[in-house]
């Protein structure tokens, strides 16, 4: 297993370092609902991830959270997200 860090995100990270991940999250969604025999838009990953950029700030404090782990290298490879949807529901 390679070495990672954990980083609490108080700021985005660029969004060509972290739209490729969250692009592939939303391509692997949608393969798996097609897997289980329903139909999906084909333009869903790219307009869930315009709708990630355009509601960005609600994923970092105090409003949400967002945790990327880095490589050595320093770059993305994986996150978690949580957004606040009400006072008692993430």
């Amino acid at each position: 297993m390679q070495n990672f860090e954990i980083e609490m995100c108080r700021d985005l990270p660029s969004k060509d370092a972290f739209s490729g991940l969250v692009a592939r999250y939303y391509d692997l969604v949608v393969e798996r609902i097609q897997g289980m025999g329903l139909e999906i838009d084909p333009e869903a990953p790219k307009s869930a991830l315009a709708e990630f950029w355009a509601n960005s700030d609600d994923y970092l404090p105090p409003n949400g959270c967002l945790v990327v782990a880095r490589n050595n290298a320093g770059h993305i490879i994986g996150c978690g997200i949580l957004k606040r949807l009400d006072q008692d529901t993430g």
